[in-house]
């Protein structure tokens, strides 16, 4: 009877530390950029595009083009981890909406993403 109790209990406990909560690193970067003082309208921001030079040479070029369309819109962010090696970095040097992040003091990854935001939190990748 004992071995059968320990079986369900076993299986309860693997259940309950599978389900628990872990921190999301993208959501944790998000958090230090709005709490940064490099970011004053964070309640606005509905579009966050993070430009990098590592990854798909196409994909980032392709991402670098559309979200230039968006230089100082002020429900979009641009956030440009890249050099300017792969990338032509120079419409968002005095864009109001772009964080140069070269140092990646925010965590974001290190590939290009558009994270789409409800109440500064991530709600789509």
């Amino acid at each position: 009877m004992c071995f059968n109790f320990k079986i369900p209990l076993a299986f309860l406990l693997l259940l309950l530390a599978a389900c628990t909560t872990r921190p999301n690193p993208d959501q944790e970067a998000v958090d230090r950029l709005f709490s940064s003082s490099a970011i004053s309208h964070s309640d606005s921001v509905k579009t966050i595009f993070v430009l990098s030079e590592f990854g798909c040479t196409g994909c980032n070029i392709a991402l670098s083009k559309l979200a230039s369309q968006y230089v100082n819109s002020s429900n979009k962010l641009i956030i440009v981890k890249a050099r300017g090696v792969v990338i032509d970095v120079s419409p968002y040097w005095d864009a109001a909406n772009a964080v140069f992040d070269t140092n990646n003091g925010y965590g974001f990854p290190d590939t290009s993403s558009i994270y789409l935001m409800n109440h500064n939190h991530i709600d789509s990748l």
